[in-house]
């Protein structure tokens, strides 16, 4: 394998690890996006559309970190319900769906 290449592979898997992991912490406020085809500062771009901040052209990824520096994950809302919940009837009998309750009406 040519010298250059071996030296370049494990920039670029450095470079794909530090976008994975800025696109997992981001994942939270922003939702699941495809990121596998795009750059660091492609992914980072688009975290800042998403997210309203206003970056310049290169300094995306440095917004998008230092956005997300301490800043904690968000968590339902506390009147949500988790999915096994909505599923039961209203009389909270689990072996009951709340459709099939609904039905019974």
């Amino acid at each position: 394998m040519d010298e250059a290449i071996k030296r370049a592979i494990p920039q670029l898997l450095k470079q794909v690890a530090s976008r994975d992991a800025m696109v997992k912490r981001a994942t939270p406020f922003v939702g699941v996006f495809d990121h596998k085809e795009m750059t660091e500062q492609q992914a980072a771009a688009y975290i800042c559309k998403k997210l309203g901040i206003q970056a310049a052209k290169g300094t995306e990824a440095a917004s998008v970190n230092a956005y997300l520096h301490n800043r904690p994950v968000p968590t339902p809302a506390k009147g949500m319900r988790k999915f096994a919940d909505v599923t039961d009837s209203k009389d909270g009998d689990k072996g009951a769906s709340a459709v099939a309750a609904w039905e019974n009406k």
